[in-house]
Order: structure tokens, then C-alpha cells, then sequence
């Protein structure tokens, strides 16, 4: 920006309209992305579903998990990240950060962040409810947009597990015992309970936090087979 200042706007947008929910600028990417959709979640109300890049503040925190991944399952929305190096997997964000640039920030200055936030915030109105859009039958995305029914809860609550399968707290280096294997999960989930359950060939056994797989180990040597997160 003009003040030498760099701006870091946190983008996020409907995947079904291309409605833009917020441009958020910010000097700095640290401790940002939770309070922000925390705003926005008041909003708008929560998604099923999230789809990030996997920069540090949304994922693979020393290999486990991000506070704001574990948030989210908090929340019942399902944290999914595109391919690495495969930034096509969110064309849709890709090609509104490309429309960004082109109709305002190649051609605007900006002074200071409260002068980003004005610009942007403006820029953000008229693509959402006047530009049309050709993927969406020359609509615009406020026309297509419906906000999510399921509200912010004021509080998470406590999650009970059914009693079928072995139930580890995790200890305060991020490991959890279970069977003859202690494995890693993440420094993130400390103190957190972790549900253990054999997968149906007998062959590995799956790490689940509330309702949602998070890994998948060997049972042979309690290796890590895989960290998708996926609903149960």
C-alpha cells in the first residue's frame, strides 16, 4: 500500500453462487482466520463444509491439525483442502482473486488499510448485486446466494461418544496410546477425546474426533496411512 505497509486480505465466498461472504484486510496473517469466521458464521450461519488452500493457517500444523480445523469439527463442518500445488481444485476462489485484481487492484491505490478495507468492502458490494455473472445465467451471485440455516452456537457443546469402541484422551505431546501403538495426532488436540476404531478388514484402525475420521494407522506397525478428514 501506499503508507509501505503490506495488506493481507482473508477472502471467502459461497461455492454454489460465487457470493462473496467477506474480504477481510489485514496487516498481518497471524491469529486472523478464526475471528474472522467467527464473524462471518454470526452472519451467514455455518456451512457443511469448508475448502481451504493448505497454507499454515488452515492446515497440516507439524503434521496434525490447525486449531481452526479442529474448530471446525467443533462446529460439524467438514474441514477439506485442495491438492497441493494444485491451486485448480478452487478455481471458483482463484478466478474471483483474478477478477479482483483485474477490476480493482491493477488500477486502484490504496493508501492504508482503513482505506483497503473501504475499497474492497465497495468493490465486494458491486460483485456481489450488480455485476452479473456468466456462470450463473448472467444472475448475480446476491440473486443465487441463500444463507445457511444452521446458527453460530454461543457455546460448543460437549461431545459423547457411544461406548462402542476405546475412547483416549490425548496426552500432552499430542500422542495417544491405543493397543500396543502410541501414535502421534497432533499438539492441537491435547487434552481432547479421541475415539479408536478397527477398520472393517482388521487392517488398520482409524483415529475419529466427535463425529469425524481424522486418520487411519497400521495395525501391523502403527504407522500413519493417511490424516483426510472425512465424516463418519
Amino acid at each position: 500500500m501506499e503508507d509501505q505497509n503490506y495488506c493481507y486480505p482473508l477472502t471467502i465466498i459461497d461455492d454454489h453462487s460465487r457470493f462473496s461472504i467477506r474480504i477481510a484486510p489485514r496487516l498481518s496473517t497471524k491469529n486472523v482466520v478464526i475471528p474472522v469466521f467467527q464473524e462471518v458464521f454470526s452472519e451467514y450461519g455455518l456451512p457443511d463444509s469448508i475448502l481451504s488452500d493448505n497454507g499454515a493457517q488452515f492446515a497440516g500444523f507439524r503434521k496434525g491439525y490447525t486449531q481452526f480445523e479442529r474448530w471446525l469439527m467443533e462446529l460439524d463442518i467438514l474441514p477439506i483442502h485442495g491438492r497441493i500445488k494444485h491451486p485448480q481444485t478452487q478455481g471458483k476462489i482463484e478466478r474471483f482473486h483474478r477478477t479482483m485484481k483485474q477490476e480493482l487492484l491493477n488500477h486502484t491505490s490504496i493508501s492504508n488499510i482503513g482505506d483497503a478495507q473501504v475499497q474492497l468492502e465497495n468493490w465486494r458490494e458491486k460483485y456481489n448485486t450488480i455485476r452479473p455473472h456468466e456462470a450463473l445465467g448472467m444472475k448475480t451471485p446476491g440473486q443465487v446466494y441463500i444463507a445457511s440455516t444452521r446458527t453460530y452456537p454461543e457455546k460448543i457443546q460437549d461431545w459423547e461418544y457411544g461406548g462402542q469402541y476405546h475412547v483416549i484422551k490425548v496426552n500432552s505431546w499430542g500422542y495417544a496410546r491405543f493397543d500396543k501403538w502410541q501414535v502421534y495426532l497432533s499438539e492441537t488436540m491435547i487434552g481432547k477425546h479421541i475415539e479408536f476404531r478397527p477398520s472393517p478388514d482388521g487392517e488398520s484402525f482409524f483415529a475419529c474426533y466427535r463425529n469425524f475420521k481424522i486418520a487411519e494407522f497400521s495395525t501391523h506397525n502403527g504407522e500413519l496411512i493417511h490424516r483426510i478428514i472425512s465424516r463418519l
